[in-house]
């Protein structure tokens, strides 16, 4: 409920002028590790089974980690 709301607040900042990036280095690998986690235990309550198969070193990214994973 919480993401929802600050989803909503975002939309309200994307006039012109209101919507501010925030970029910071990023680690890809561990912000997906991060997401997967909190998703996989939604699926472990429908009884199914979600994991990360990492498949190499991501290189680490200048991103607004708080936006990105509002839309992951």
């Amino acid at each position: 409920m919480v993401g929802l709301i600050n989803d909503l607040l975002n939309v309200s900042e994307w006039k012109p002028g209101g919507f501010f990036l925030e970029p910071v280095e990023v680690d890809v690998d561990k912000m997906v590790q991060e997401e997967v986690k909190q998703l996989a235990n939604h699926a472990k309550e429908k009884h199914l089974i979600l994991k990360y198969e990492e498949k190499g070193k991501t290189p680490h990214i200048w991103a607004d980690e708080t936006k990105m994973r509002q839309w992951l």
